[in-house]
């Protein structure tokens, strides 16, 4: 969902963006910023806070942005201006709902490439942001832990992804989509195929449990854990499979999990704990002490080692783990069949 902003800022109130001991400050060409994943929330209680950001510290020298809401204009000619927190930045807090499109309209200034803006919800939570441009997205829900437990790139017809409920309690799983990409995605960042696969309402996913999406002429092994068998576009290794919120377009979406990545094509598949092209010809599985989704970063999730990777590939047509998953990092256990939390349980 957010655009990779490959930039550096020092946020700390009272320090100067540039406090490297260096008396020169950059070139406005070359200002880097990067906005912070968290904002203390202090005593807000507006749903969200837009926060703008200048690299130099003087302001965005005559450039602003228009606020939208539902095509409602909610505030206008928001900047950030040299006399606001010594020119490095400035924030704006307004009411949102889940569902609502956001949007901007960008004024330019003098020294756009200066300019930073990011949105954050009502925890303080980075969800989208933009540099020195116009931007829209969408209001999702709050981050659910729903995630990828296994994914099979088997011979012939033997696909399946396996997705887990780790959220504690049962969830409908017409609130989230498969998205994906078919070799690759055409345009770096944007899904060839969003809501790929939806689940209609009423699908209900118990606590510690899993649901199977598998290709309906997969082994019988194979059909007896599936729940969903009318998708027959699974991976060949290199197309990229996220869990998203239902309503995901092709550039507007919410990751929960991610296998593969959102650039061009990466070849046969990608590498997973150091073994090459790990996503076709194997089964991957999550390790059990992985509570949540990679939120769309599949390099991390990936890693390049056993020691850094959520997970552990295994042979191809490996499918002994399928239909049973266990958690056991965070503050509780799950599988299957039940739920422990600090000694206590429910089925």
């Amino acid at each position: 969902m957010r655009k990779a902003i490959a930039m550096l800022i020092v946020l700390a109130m009272g320090v100067s963006l540039w406090a490297d001991g260096s008396p020169d400050r950059p070139s406005r060409t070359n200002a880097e910023i990067r906005l912070p994943d968290h904002r203390d929330l202090g005593t807000r209680t507006e749903t969200y806070e837009l926060f703008m950001a200048d690299s130099y510290g003087d302001g965005w020298n005559g450039a602003s942005l228009d606020l939208y809401v539902n095509d409602v204009l909610i505030a206008a000619g928001l900047t950030v201006d040299a006399a606001d927190n010594d020119g490095e930045w400035n924030n704006y807090f307004f009411d949102v709902e889940v569902g609502d499109m956001v949007y901007t309209v960008w004024n330019s200034g003098t020294y756009d490439s200066e300019c930073a803006y990011g949105f954050y919800d009502a925890e303080g939570n980075l969800v989208h942001d933009a540099a020195g441009e116009a931007t829209t997205f969408t209001v999702w829900p709050a981050a659910v832990d729903i995630f990828f437990a296994e994914w099979a790139e088997g011979s012939s017809y033997n696909k399946y992804l396996e997705i887990y409920n780790n959220t504690g309690a049962d969830y409908d799983m017409s609130n989230l989509s498969l998205s994906s990409c078919s070799n690759g995605c055409d345009v770096e960042g944007a899904f060839d195929y969003p809501d790929n696969v939806t689940f209609a309402e009423g699908t209900i996913l118990a606590a510690g449990d899993v649901f199977v999406v598998a290709h309906p002429d997969a082994d019988a092994s194979i059909l007896a854990e599936a729940d969903y068998t009318d998708f027959v576009y699974l991976s060949n290794g290199d197309d990229a499979f996220a869990l998203t919120f239902s309503g995901a377009t092709s550039d507007n979406y919410h990751i929960l999990d991610i296998i593969g990545d959102m650039g061009g094509d990466p070849g046969s598949g990608w590498s997973v704990a150091g073994v090459d092209d790990a996503t076709k010809d194997h089964t991957i599985q999550r390790n059990s002490d992985v509570v949540t989704g990679n939120g769309g970063d599949w390099a991390a999730s990936a890693g390049t080692s056993t020691e850094d990777s959520e997970w552990t590939v295994l042979e191809q047509n490996d499918w002994t783990g399928l239909g049973s998953h266990t958690v056991t990092g965070g503050d509780c256990e799950t599988n299957e069949y039940a739920v422990t939390c600090d000694g206590g349980s429910w089925q």
